[in-house]
C-alpha cells in the first residue's frame, strides 16, 4: 500500500511489525485522517469505544472516518476483492484532516 502512495504507520524497532500497543493516554500519537477498526469479535467495537472521551476526541473520529477492516487472511480472489474493494471505498471517502 505504501508503494501506492498511502501513508501508513510504521511502529518502531523492537514492536509487533503489524501493530504498537498503546494506552488510552496515548491514542493521539500518530495524527491521522482515517482509523481502520478489527471486526474480529475479540477486538473493541465502535459501540464500545462510542463513551471513551478519548477516543471521542481523536480527530479522525470526530470526522467520522472509520473503516473497517479484517485483517485475517481470506483464501479466495473473490474474498480479497471484496476485501480490497471495501479498503478502496474507505480510503477514497477519507480526506486529509491532518498535515505532515
Amino acid at each position: 500500500m505504501q508503494d501506492l502512495g498511502l501513508n501508513v504507520v510504521i511502529p518502531p524497532e523492537g514492536e509487533s511489525v503489524f501493530a504498537q500497543k498503546l494506552s488510552w493516554e496515548e491514542a493521539d500519537r500518530y495524527p491521522c485522517d482515517l482509523i481502520m477498526l478489527d471486526t474480529r469479535t475479540s477486538s473493541l467495537q465502535l459501540g464500545q469505544l462510542r463513551g471513551n472521551s478519548v477516543w471521542r476526541a481523536l480527530p479522525a473520529v470526530r470526522a467520522d472516518q472509520i473503516g473497517a477492516w479484517n485483517p485475517e487472511p481470506t483464501l479466495s480472489y473473490g474474498a480479497m476483492a471484496r476485501v480490497y474493494d471495501s479498503l478502496a471505498t474507505c480510503l477514497s471517502r477519507a480526506r486529509p484532516l491532518t498535515t505532515r
